[in-house]
């Protein structure tokens, strides 16, 4: 009984107690936080019904945000700085600018209270500065109690909102998906690219030469054509309605390994044109481009596919309660390449290159003649029989 009543009151005690006078506040089902503004600082109360920790603060996602952790630890309040960068729990500042304050009016014994204050401006590194107008900020509670100040559980709630800290207020409805239609885009342009357009242009090129003639190069290079747009495509719509500076706007593993994935796509796709251009259909071994080819693609698609994962690691504020289904979605895609690469080696018979067994030309003499060469390209200088198949210490 005594259960259900504290169940029943407690959201009702922290509505009432963000009545109070205030310059801002904020509530949701398990806390409200007040702020006022006092000369250089900005003072907070903190107020929650859960025995377990409490994080808010200024930023847009995990990937980027300046966060407060509160939480009883015998019995006392304790209230820690901590930096987020990405999926994960936030790394504790070096330099803690936090100041408890110990002096406030007298609350129910049904919650648990935190007042402490920092500055309005930025004064150590990972803070951000408190700003006289609308800010986004970021929340997440959990209801397990905190026995220790190493070990956090994960998150139980969390959501977004905005909020003006100097004066304005707002109350639930926060955990509402706040994706825009940039950010949409992207998700899907993206995953297109890499989790299925990339898969089957490799496969093509692994697979299908023997199957499909010379129409298989045709296929590859267009597959990733498509690639090279979505890709830009999908990254030019965040960098453009990307509001930091440029140097913060890559500090995290998600925009970081996306801006290499950008790069090394770019590489790969020019070093696989300047070989087709270079391309001897009497050639007797693999040259050392082609392998350069295989293993910068493999390096740029594995990037690409944990890039993804860190996509949606990083927003899963911006999506609440979507991240499982996301990533349930992420894994059946790479569960069905696999299989699909796994049965398209054993129906193919392996990965297959083109080789002839016939004399061996030179690049710069096939190269002066291009008439030739894309006559012998289109036609059965190297029919689909006198493709080699490689033995098991030719694949690498």
């Amino acid at each position: 009984m005594q259960l259900l009543r504290s169940r029943i009151l407690a959201p009702l005690t922290l509505l009432s107690l963000s009545t109070l006078t205030h310059a801002a506040s904020f509530c949701d089902k398990r806390f409200c936080f007040n702020t006022t503004v006092s000369g250089e600082f900005m003072l907070f109360q903190l107020v929650t019904n859960t025995s377990g920790w409490v994080a808010f603060g200024l930023g847009e996602s995990m990937a980027d945000a300046d966060v407060f952790f509160a939480y009883k630890l015998d019995g006392k309040p304790v209230v820690e700085q901590r930096k987020s960068s990405t999926y994960g729990l936030p790394k504790l500042n070096a330099k803690q600018t936090v100041e408890m304050i110990t002096d406030g009016p007298a609350l129910p014994n049904n919650v648990n209270v935190f007042r402490f204050k920092r500055r309005l401006k930025a004064t150590a590194d990972g803070e951000k500065p408190y700003l006289n107008q609308n800010q986004n900020f970021i929340f997440a509670y959990t209801t397990t109690t905190q026995e220790n100040a190493e070990n956090f559980g994960k998150h139980e709630s969390y959501g977004k909102n905005t909020l003006n800290f100097y004066s304005s207020k707002s109350t639930r409805g926060s955990t509402a998906s706040s994706w825009n239609s940039y950010r949409v885009a992207h998700v899907v342009l993206m995953s297109l690219a890499w989790m299925l357009f990339t898969p089957m242009a490799i496969f093509v090129a692994r697979y299908m030469k023997d199957a499909m003639g010379d129409a298989w190069y045709t296929t590859h290079w267009s597959l990733f054509l498509l690639v090279n747009v979505l890709t830009i495509t999908g990254f030019g719509l965040m960098a453009g309605t990307n509001t930091k500076k440029i140097e913060e706007r890559f500090n995290s593993v998600h925009t970081g390994l996306g801006l290499a994935v950008v790069i090394l796509m770019v590489l790969q796709s020019v070093l696989g044109k300047a070989i087709d251009v270079m391309f001897d259909p009497h050639r007797t071994e693999i040259p050392w481009y082609d392998k350069v080819h295989w293993w910068l693609g493999r390096l740029v698609t594995l990037a690409a596919v944990i890039c993804i994962f860190f996509g949606v690691s990083a927003y899963q504020f911006e999506a609440p309660k979507m991240d499982m289904i996301m990533y349930g979605v992420y894994g059946s895609l790479l569960f069905f390449i696999l299989i699909a690469f796994v049965a398209g080696h054993f129906i193919y018979g392996g990965q297959q290159i083109h080789v002839n067994q016939g004399p061996r030309r030179s690049v710069q003499s096939f190269m002066q003649d291009p008439y030739q060469r894309k006559q012998s390209y289109q036609s059965n200088v190297y029919p689909r029989d006198s493709y080699q198949q490689p033995q098991q210490n030719q694949y690498f």
